[in-house]
């Protein structure tokens, strides 16, 4: 998105928006993105935390490192990371990886996450292992 796109979006969401979502940013372009639409509450004089924030993107969980790499070898087949940089733009890793990753985006300021599991078409090991082992550390 250029900065004229953001530049409109991100003060339309400011002055009329109760929320707003974010696919599949890394660390670095979400906080961008935070910063730009605190820019945008300040000159309105609204708080932004009045404006929730999700972010939706993939993840991909395995019990070790060599189980995360074949799942994301998998994902690579479906066409998931086209851009080359997937694992920066996913939640990706063992459980206590993608524990950390999502801890980040909530210190960001994410009140939400909209997870989709490249594989889950066929195969529910990964979501029920995030739902084990993830999940409870954020109740």
């Amino acid at each position: 998105m250029d900065w004229r796109r953001e530049r409109f979006t991100l003060r339309a969401v400011a002055k009329h928006a109760d929320g707003c979502n974010f696919i599949g940013l890394s660390l670095q372009e979400y906080k961008h993105k935070l910063d730009s639409l605190a820019k945008h509450c300040d000159l309105l004089g609204r708080k932004t935390g009045d404006v929730r924030k999700s972010w939706q993107g993939s993840a991909v969980i395995g019990r070790n490192d060599s189980e995360v790499k074949s799942r994301m070898q998998l994902s690579g087949q479906r066409g998931y990371g086209k851009n080359g940089d997937f694992k920066s733009h996913a939640i990706v890793g063992t459980p206590e990886q993608c524990t950390q990753r999502l801890g980040e985006y909530l210190d960001l300021g994410v009140d939400r996450f909209m997870l989709s599991f490249p594989e889950a078409a066929t195969d529910l090991t990964g979501i029920r292992l995030f739902a084990e082992q993830v999940l409870p550390s954020f109740k």
